[in-house]
């Protein structure tokens, strides 16, 4: 459980809560799409791989959002690959900004979706 919520339940929050500068998206929980109302959605099958932007701009929010740490990650390729042999049917929708930011990761995850 993270900190903030213990912290909570226990009846102590703190005012504060930073935020550590290393990020992952690595082992998260998968998604309970069971909770999805499938009709509802024009493209059910959408997935998130990637956080953040690889591109480092003076201008850009994702700069000021995650100043002081890395602004882009990626999940596992084995939990993202998992993560789309769950999804029912044929067809996916990528809802990332930078699917190909690490080039490295975009072969790696569309080599094991072949």
């Amino acid at each position: 459980m993270p900190g903030n919520l213990r912290d909570f339940r226990g009846g102590h929050p703190r005012k504060r809560y930073v935020a550590p500068a290393s990020r992952s998206i690595s082992g998260i929980p998968p998604i309970r799409r069971d909770l999805i109302k499938r009709h509802l959605y024009m493209v059910p099958n959408s997935i998130v791989v990637s956080r953040g932007c690889p591109h480092t701009r003076d201008f850009c929010y994702k700069e000021a959002f995650f100043a002081g740490g890395n602004s882009f990650y990626v999940q596992a390729i084995d939990e993202a690959l998992a993560e789309i042999a769950r999804l029912p049917g044929r067809h996916l929708y990528f809802l990332d900004d930078h699917l190909f930011g690490n080039p490295k990761f975009a072969e790696m995850l569309f080599d094991g979706m072949k």
